[in-house]
């Protein structure tokens, strides 16, 4: 099996270390890149480059907004 590159986008450095030790049990051929915010994200991002992105879409009371140049759009709310 190839290996999975999973990126993950959360601020909350916390829940970020849960995820990415969620994401590296669940598989053994994983390789994770974190990212503390979107624009930390977009700048390594590249058409085609993730086979997995988990993306935090509430940074506090904030709704990521769409990044149309990566491909990526965000619609829910943040209650």
């Amino acid at each position: 099996m190839e290996q999975l590159l999973v990126g993950v986008c959360e601020d909350d450095k916390e829940e970020r270390v849960r995820l990415l030790d969620m994401v590296t049990e669940a598989a053994e051929k994983v390789k994770v890149e974190a990212f503390g915010s979107a624009e930390e994200l977009l700048e390594s991002y590249y058409p085609g480059k993730y086979d997995l992105i988990i993306l935090d879409i509430c940074h506090g009371r904030r709704t990521a907004r769409p990044y149309p140049q990566a491909g990526l759009f965000c619609r829910k709310a943040c209650l």
